[in-house]
C-alpha cells in the first residue's frame, strides 16, 4: 500500500514537467529544481474485527533552485497532495481509491530555496495473515474524510 501511495504522488507531483521527483533514496548531484519524496513511518492502531487504522508519515522537500520558486510552490504543492486517488488490488481486480491528506504543514526556508511538506494518509485495513509488510500489502477498507 505505501509503494502505491508513492507512485501516486509521484505522478502528482509529474505534472511539473522538467522538475525530477526522486523517491525515498536520492542520489548525490541532484539537478534542481526537484522533488525528494519520501515515507518516513507507519502507526497502526487495533480496531474491531481485525481491522487497523494506519496512520502514514510522508514528506515531500521541494528543492527550488531560486527564492521565487518556492513562493510559486508553496501554494500549489499542498494541493497536489491533499486529494490523492491510489490504484489498490483487491483481489483479483484493481480498483482506485481516494485518500485525503490530514495534518498537512509546509515550511518554506528562502534562503536555502526549500519547501518542506509534512502530512498524513490515514486509511483501515485487514491485517494479511503471515505477512510481516502489512502495511505495504494492506487493503484500503474505507476513505477517510479530512475533518
Amino acid at each position: 500500500m505505501i509503494n502505491e501511495i508513492l507512485e501516486s504522488i509521484a505522478k502528482n507531483l509529474s505534472c511539473y514537467s522538467g522538475y525530477e521527483v526522486y523517491v525515498d533514496d536520492m542520489e548525490q548531484g541532484v539537478t534542481e529544481p526537484c522533488f525528494l519524496l519520501k515515507f518516513m513511518r507507519a502507526e497502526r492502531t487495533p480496531q474491531l474485527e481485525g481491522r487497523y487504522r494506519i496512520r502514514a508519515h510522508f514528506q515531500i522537500v521541494f528543492l527550488a533552485g531560486t527564492a521565487s520558486a518556492i513562493n510559486d510552490m508553496s501554494e500549489s504543492l499542498p494541493f497536489d497532495v491533499k486529494k490523492l486517488d491510489v490504484s489498490v488490488t483487491e483481489g483479483k481486480e484493481t480498483v482506485t481509491k481516494t485518500l485525503n491528506a490530514v495534518n498537512m504543514e509546509t515550511h518554506a526556508d528562502t534562503d536555502e530555496h526549500t519547501l518542506v511538506c509534512l502530512f498524513d494518509y490515514l486509511w483501515t485495513a485487514y491485517l494479511v495473515e503471515g505477512d510481516p509488510d502489512y502495511m505495504l500489502t494492506a487493503t484500503i477498507e474505507t476513505e477517510v474524510k479530512n475533518g
